[in-house]
């Protein structure tokens, strides 16, 4: 690649990384598309991940290749000739631990005649699958099972399994197993670590068995792109001298949480050099790719939707079953009160005091009704007019909650008035929050964010500390500068800017404290 082809690309990745930095703050790392392979399953460029894609899942991944031969040696095409080779893949999850895969590849070889020309590849299947572990924890296992069935008339590779196209114009028909490993930080901004460790046997006699390595770092510095680095080997396992070549594989992927578009390109590089014992390299010293992958989920946050399913379910449950008893109470005295109107004729004293005893008790029911009417007309009206504007709306602006400036600690003259906030707030059990942290648009885009995020998780350790009934019922999120209330371009603009504010997230829950 030439000198001027270095300097076009590296204008584009700064192109492309300034758009990034202006869209990181507009999405999560929940909302994007996750990166996915040539497979079209969870991956990074070739790399498996362990990870499985989720039920019904469907992605579909179109992955272009090209590079110029280096040097002419038998079993490769001609010196300078130019190779592009393709594959088109899908991948989808059959359901949440198995996923299933297909690919077709394709290429065309220039400059090499007689053998210029262009055709369709390899053909490639299986399924793989990941091990059922806890979320909450970072490790995943898993495997893939594929067969890759040549369908060109002519391998454009046929030294010692080498060439980064060596799978994808095959004429035979090959087997390999993969096991695959990861190592997953979601809060360490989507930092992932794969390994994979595979084995391919083929029906052809004179094709002999390969071990397949490649380690992977996966890294989201802003939600909307990946930073990629893989490491890959291809050693045959009869006599390792014969065949080991390894690359490099830089990457940067764009990912969008609109259109479920992401967008991959980088380049393979050699990391073997010559072997002095045989007349040809190991691999071609470059070869550059681009990929483009729609996915689309169609159960985005089912996790969370049943669960919070689930939860509202149980508490039906037990409001009917509280119900069902109350009225069983119910009809029991009413049908005593019958039962005992007719006997009241022919009771003795006994049965009178007890009928009495009864109506005594109703009547102490009915003072406790009344009195608990008015300790709850009585607490509505003691309710703060900030108080009435939360149930109202379900937003709770901090006025009078302050910190250093650039800081996360809370001003010591803040705490009495959070715990005021947090008394008011354990009142409403059923109610779930989200403490949300902003900033002005002063400084950098990533400072703010970070510093919104402090904040916010900083109230929230305070209120839960001081309230433990507050426990499970507030979330944090900064949101640095992405949500203003006005305009930062005026002091005053910029201080009603930054805030941290309470929202109540389940706010048809907001009706029951009416």
């Amino acid at each position: 690649m030439s000198n001027a082809s270095f300097s076009r690309l590296g204008g584009l990745l700064l192109i492309l990384s300034a758009a990034a930095g202006r869209t990181a703050m507009a999405a999560s790392i929940d909302d994007v598309e996750p990166s996915t392979n040539v497979n079209g399953t969870l991956g990074l460029g070739q790399i498996i991940s362990a990870e499985a894609m989720g039920q019904g899942r469907l992605s579909l991944t179109a992955r272009g290749n090209l590079y110029q031969q280096a040097k002419e040696f038998p079993g490769g095409p001609k010196k300078n000739a130019q190779i592009t080779t393709g594959t088109a893949g899908v991948g989808f999850g059959v359901n949440p631990y198995i996923d299933a895969f297909a690919g077709l590849a394709f290429y065309n070889l220039s400059g090499s005649d007689p053998d210029n020309g262009a055709g369709l590849g390899t053909v490639t299947g299986g399924f793989q699958g990941s091990i059922p572990f806890s979320e909450k924890i970072p490790g995943r296992v898993g495997f893939q099972l594929a067969v890759l069935a040549g369908t060109s008339a002519k391998q454009i590779n046929t030294n010692h399994a080498d060439g980064y196209n060596y799978f994808e114009t095959r004429n035979g028909t090959d087997f390999s197993l993969t096991f695959t490993q990861s190592i997953v930080f979601k809060s360490l901004l989507s930092f992932r670590l794969h390994f994979n460790e595979g084995v391919v046997t083929s029906l052809q006699q004179d094709k002999t068995a390969l071990l397949l390595q490649g380690a992977a770092i996966e890294f989201a510095p802003a939600p909307s792109f990946i930073l990629g680095t893989e490491f890959h080997s291809r050693t045959v396992l009869k006599d390792n001298r014969d065949s080991d070549p390894m690359w490099f594989v830089p990457s940067l992927e764009f990912r969008s949480a609109k259109n479920h578009l992401n967008v991959q390109f980088g380049s393979e590089l050699s990391l073997t050099q010559e072997r002095p014992d045989l007349p040809d390299r190991a691999l071609e010293p470059w070869r550059v790719f681009g990929a483009l992958t729609w996915s689309y989920n169609p159960n985005p946050g089912r996790s969370r939707d049943a669960e919070k399913a689930r939860l509202d379910s149980l508490s039906r449950l037990a409001l009917e079953e509280q119900a069902r008893r109350s009225q069983w109470m119910a009809d029991s005295l009413a049908r005593k009160a019958r039962e005992d109107s007719l006997m009241r004729a022919g009771m003795d004293d006994a049965a009178r005091r007890r009928a009495d005893s009864l109506a005594a008790r109703a009547r102490q029911d009915s003072i406790a009704l009344a009195e608990a009417r008015k300790n709850l007309a009585d607490e509505k009206s003691r309710r703060t007019d900030w108080e009435k504007e939360f149930l109202r709306t379900g937003v709770l602006n901090l006025e009078a909650l302050y910190f250093e400036t650039g800081r996360a600690e809370i001003s010591i003259n803040s705490k009495p008035y959070l715990n005021l906030v947090g008394r008011m707030l354990s009142k409403y059990p059923k109610l779930q929050m989200e403490i949300a942290g902003h900033t002005d648009n002063v400084g950098g885009a990533g400072a703010n964010q970070k510093l919104s995020q402090d904040r916010s998780d900083a109230v929230r350790l305070y209120l839960v500390a001081a309230y433990s009934e507050l426990q499970g019922h507030l979330t944090a999120h900064g949101y640095g500068s992405s949500v203003p209330k006005t305009s930062n371009k005026t002091a005053e603009g910029r201080q009603i800017n930054r805030r941290v504010e309470i929202a109540v997230l389940n706010k048809d829950a907001l009706k029951e404290y009416e």
